[in-house]
């Protein structure tokens, strides 16, 4: 019988050499046990676990591979990679190596297989950094969140702090729901270039009218000498002071 076929190793074995003949030992012999044969230029060499290694120590492991096999990468034999252990990954690099197994000449497939990795590795990148920028972005809302709770309770101490407090959460119903209104339509779908940069000026407008009012009632917060957080004064673009008690 004659077919296809996928040989997996680990690029960080720590079980090979540096020739890298005692990773999966000879594919010729792998591939031509008993009554099943497979014909090198019908061969990937897949590797994996490269998340647990540097990627460039990976690849003069695998340059190492294909010298050691250089009689059967002669013959046929590709390389590709699985760049991270994740069923996403998996499935596309398989699906590579599937439409690429019937394509004749080695350096085609291996390059093709090459460029498959790579595109994982930027999707996985791409969604890493995605997910950290969320994290951090989820992580400075709940502590901006801390320090209006914060605020909120110094201002009720005090009458006059209550009705400051009532002010800023009158400017901020106001905002959501202004903000809140344009927002959605410049989002609207048929809307015209035009209309849509008239949109967005407004929006800007809005923005600097409802922020001049913010930074408005932070200088009586501030005349209070009530303590505004280092995460709220990054927001409003409230100058830093020299002491908040000075």
């Amino acid at each position: 019988m004659s077919g296809y076929g996928t040989s997996f190793g680990r690029i960080h074995s720590p079980g090979s050499t540096v020739e890298g003949q005692n990773v999966v030992g000879t594919l010729k012999d792998i591939f031509s046990q008993g009554n099943f044969r497979v014909q090198m230029d019908r061969v990937v060499f897949l590797s994996t676990k490269w998340e647990m290694i540097r990627f460039e120590d990976g690849e003069k492991l695998e340059k190492n591979y294909k010298e050691a096999w250089k009689e059967d990468v002669k013959k046929g034999l590709a390389f590709g990679q699985l760049p991270l252990m994740d069923p996403e990954v998996a499935w596309c690099v398989t699906d590579g190596i599937l439409h690429l197994m019937v394509a004749t000449g080695l350096e085609g497939s291996s390059k093709k297989l090459s460029a498959i990795a790579d595109e994982m590795r930027e999707r996985a990148w791409k969604k890493a950094e995605e997910k950290r920028k969320m994290a951090d972005e989820n992580s400075r809302v709940r502590i901006m969140q801390r320090e209006v709770d914060e605020l909120y309770a110094e201002l009720g101490r005090t009458e006059y702090g209550k009705s400051l407090q009532s002010k800023f959460r009158k400017v901020s119903e106001e905002q959501d729901r202004i903000m809140g209104k344009l927002l959605r339509e410049v989002d609207r779908e048929g809307l015209k270039p035009k209309e849509k940069e008239k949109l967005e000026e407004q929006i800007k407008d809005e923005y600097n009218l409802f922020l001049r009012e913010f930074r408005g009632h932070f200088a009586e917060v501030r005349a209070m000498r009530i303590v505004i957080g280092p995460h709220l004064r990054e927001f409003y673009g409230l100058l830093e002071p020299v002491s908040d008690f000075a």
